[in-house]
Formats: C-alpha cells, structure tokens, sequence
C-alpha cells in the first residue's frame, strides 16, 4: 500500500484544506471533501486532484486557488518552508530541468537568479555583423562574453564561462 504524506494548504478564502500525496509518485494528491456546493457532505471523502498542465508545470487546486506541483511536494517534504512567499529568492528548482519529474530528490530552494542558471540554454550564437562567434553567460543581472572564431571555441568557451560564474 502507498504511503502518504498529509498536510495543510490554504484555500483562495484562506481556509485550511487538508491534502495528501502519495510518497513515492508526487503527481498522486488527493483532497479532503467535506462540502458539496454550499452543503456539508454527510460521508466525506478523500477526492483526488487532476494535475492541470499550466504551461510547462503540473499544478492542482485547492478550492479555487492553484498550486504548482513541485512546490507542493517540496512543501509536503519540509512543512518548514513557506510555500506562500512567492519572492525571488524561494523558487523551487528542478535539479535534472525536467518540469515534469516532481520527486523530492530532484527538488531543491534555489533563488531565482540560481534557477535560471540552472536551464537548457544554448548560450553561443554567430554575429554575422562581427563576423566571430559569441560565448555568454549572465550573473546577478551582468553579461560575460567570449569572442571565438569557430562554434567548437564557442561551445568549449560558453562551458569555462558556465563553470566560473554559474557555481549552482
């Protein structure tokens, strides 16, 4: 039998709704129902949430508000986090950048300057205008670039780049 981790989560009224997800598959969350419209049910139940495909993350509801999936489980996992401050500096990232792999293990707090270091970007391109091939990475709102006369420099340049200045 599974096992389930319950929790709290806040309601767009701001009423605590109980939820739990399955341990081992995170995409498994059910919701405790005690109402049906207006009316109290007289046997409620554990409903299960349809994950809805918000751009490229899962995300469920509760009552009307939505909840991104990864930070559900990654609030599950440490009830100490405040999955409600939604600031740059408490991102959920996806350590494999796979969005849709919602296991804690690939789940870590990141910043979000940490988080968009941390995304499938080519980060090389050729400028017909310079006639040279450009290397670059962005720190903190700064761009560092690497002139290179072929694509293989450019590649073996944005990767020494990527390794001095993105250390997430």
């Amino acid at each position: 039998m599974a096992d389930f981790i319950e929790f709290v989560l806040l309601d767009e009224k701001g009423v605590e709704r109980n939820v739990k997800m399955n341990k081992d598959d995170p995409n498994e969350v059910y919701l405790w129902r005690v109402k049906h419209s207006r009316n109290l049910l007289k046997n409620p139940y554990w409903n299960r949430c349809a994950n809805n495909g918000l751009n490229m993350y899962y995300s469920n509801r509760v009552g009307k508000k939505h909840y991104l999936l990864h930070r559900m489980c990654y609030y599950a996992h440490n009830p100490e986090w405040n999955i409600y401050d939604n600031s740059h500096n408490n991102s959920i990232d996806h350590i494999d950048r796979n969005p849709k792999n919602n296991h804690i293990s690939n789940l870590r707090v990141a910043t979000h300057s940490q988080n968009h270091e941390n995304r499938n970007a080519k980060g090389y391109w050729y400028d017909k205008t310079e006639k040279r091939w450009i290397a670059r990475v962005q720190k903190h709102g700064k761009e560092y670039r690497k002139y290179c006369k072929t694509e293989e420099e450019a590649i073996a340049a944005r990767e020494k780049l990527k390794a001095k200045y993105h250390t997430f």
